[in-house]
């Protein structure tokens, strides 16, 4: 038997009860008979909306596995840096205070500020 079953079983049963009734048992009765019967139809719900979830997880999966079915429809890093290109470096002017970039080639040759125009040598340390 199914909670939605019972919760059915129980709202007849709750029926046999008269409403009006002075009886404190029968009011509790009644009382816990409702409450139960609301948790069994929000736990159902809850069930529905959960199988929903996992359908759409489901086919989230499905498109994954397309899209990434191979290797090469799913390039790594390196596939998207060259090594040809130089490396850049960001500066900052020790007597100006200008930030600016320069390539890898110009550390060792040394380089002009853009700002103040100073003739900067990276130290080798």
């Amino acid at each position: 038997m199914t909670l939605q079953d019972r919760a059915r079983q129980l709202q007849e049963l709750r029926k046999a009860i008269p409403g009006d009734s002075s009886d404190p048992r029968d009011r509790l009765l009644l009382c816990m008979t409702d409450t139960l019967s609301e948790v069994c139809h929000k736990l159902w719900a809850l069930e529905g909306t959960a199988d929903a979830l996992n359908e759409s997880i489901t086919e989230c999966r499905d498109v994954l596995d397309l899209l990434f079915e191979d290797e090469e429809a799913n390039p790594g890093d390196e596939d998207y840096f060259c090594d040809d290109e130089a490396a850049v470096y960001g500066i900052k002017c020790p007597e100006c205070g200008a930030e600016f970039t320069v390539e890898e080639s110009q550390l060792e040759e040394g380089f002009e500020c853009p700002g103040c125009h100073t003739h900067l040598v990276q130290d080798k340390d």
